[in-house]
């Protein structure tokens, strides 16, 4: 990425020749028409450079930020327990560590793998369920298990008429923070009733994104088609190793393409491929 602000000084002078500078070593910059502050940290990468000690360094370099960066929110993990076993457990767990990199959570994979597999042990899991986990981001994991209710499919899918600015980069990132997973459960509960189960959103560039907790699949002049990661939604496992195996092709999904659409599907790795019903808009 672009080095942007870096050495030199930044600082003012008054009119009185009062004066204050910095050497631009650590700046966070914000331009007047974004949003979000930026931070950028990194280093000169040789031959002889270590992967390991390179980003150690950039740890270090932003362990200012995580001084004072103390988030409420969390992150997680849903995952299926089959046959004695959790089904794609590295992809999850790979997941879930590129979660924590990208929000400066500490996230150790040896020791999170050991206590889900004691978890099972001590709780003799055998049946089929859902197996659930949330880091925060004082290092506490909290893990836990359900059943999989069986839904009647197919299910009744709603379009919300409302636009959903999904530019906020925690839409990429499965988390329990109330601007992105928060704002989905709330709208579901509004807006879900006897009629409809399900309900899908549209970005604000009137492009659909996902549900609640599935990704979206629609068959379209006879291909099955999933939004790209481009357009603010989560990165299924279900979902890519569909696309690994060319089952499915990314592709911009719009509002018309829905209502044309010959099948639509939800997926997620713990329920995974469902059927559904378009009954229309909504909201």
């Amino acid at each position: 990425s672009p080095r942007d602000v870096y050495t030199g000084s930044i600082g003012y002078i008054l009119p009185n020749n009062d004066m204050m500078f910095n050497v631009a070593i650590r700046t966070i910059s914000k331009y007047h028409n974004e949003k979000f502050a930026q931070f950028g940290a990194g280093g000169g990468i040789t031959i002889q450079s270590n992967t390991l000690d390179e980003w150690n360094e950039i740890k270090i370099k932003t362990k200012f930020i995580t001084n004072f960066y103390k988030t409420k929110f969390g992150i997680v993990e849903s995952m299926l327990f089959k046959d004695n076993n959790i089904q794609n457990i590295d992809k999850h767990l790979n997941r879930l560590k590129n979660t924590a990199d990208h929000l400066l959570f500490e996230c150790n994979l040896e020791q999170i793998n050991n206590r889900v597999l004691q978890y099972i042990k001590n709780e003799k899991l055998s049946d089929t369920c859902k197996l659930r986990l949330e880091l925060d981001y004082q290092h506490n994991l909290l893990i836990e298990h359900c059943a999989i209710a069986k839904a009647k499919q197919p299910i009744r899918v709603g379009l919300l008429k409302h636009k959903i600015d999904t530019s906020h980069f925690m839409f990429k990132y499965k988390t329990t923070s109330p601007l992105t997973r928060g704002l989905y459960t709330e709208l579901h509960n509004k807006y879900t009733n006897d009629e409809v189960d399900e309900i899908i959103f549209v970005n604000q560039n009137n492009e659909i994104t996902e549900s609640r907790f599935f990704n979206i699949i629609i068959e379209y002049q006879g291909r099955l088609i999933t939004p790209p990661l481009s357009c603010g939604l989560l990165p299924g496992i279900f979902r890519q190793t569909m696309i690994d195996n060319d089952e499915l092709v990314e592709e911009i999904i719009t509002p018309n393409m829905l209502k044309s659409a010959t099948r639509l599907y939800l997926c997620n790795y713990v329920r995974g491929l469902i059927d559904c019903v378009f009954i229309g808009e909504i909201g």
